[in-house]
């Protein structure tokens, strides 16, 4: 897993916004267009079985569904990911 300052996929890692039972959750900036992204990581221990990546790729593409902007997804040297437009004024739920 990143840390914070850490490169990834392009962003610079700048805090931890939340972990859950599916991931973790940090605020990264783009590196070459200053942009702030949410950046959505499946650790790697879960990375490993089929069916908590199925549901990492079902999450997306119901986020998908709903209108988030997902700015893009992939599986980086096996760390599967996905980066979304923030969103300011509490949880999801």
């Amino acid at each position: 897993m990143p840390e914070i300052g850490d490169e990834f996929a392009g962003y610079s890692i700048e805090r931890l916004l939340g972990r859950g039972g599916m991931g973790v959750v940090y605020l990264a900036e783009h590196i070459r267009l200053r942009q702030r992204r949410a950046l959505k990581l499946l650790p790697p221990d879960l990375a490993h079985y089929d069916d908590f990546r199925q549901r990492f790729e079902r999450e997306s593409r119901l986020a998908a569904s709903l209108e988030h902007p997902i700015q893009r997804g992939g599986d980086r040297l096996l760390q599967h990911h996905r980066i979304l437009a923030i969103r300011t004024g509490g949880s999801a739920r």
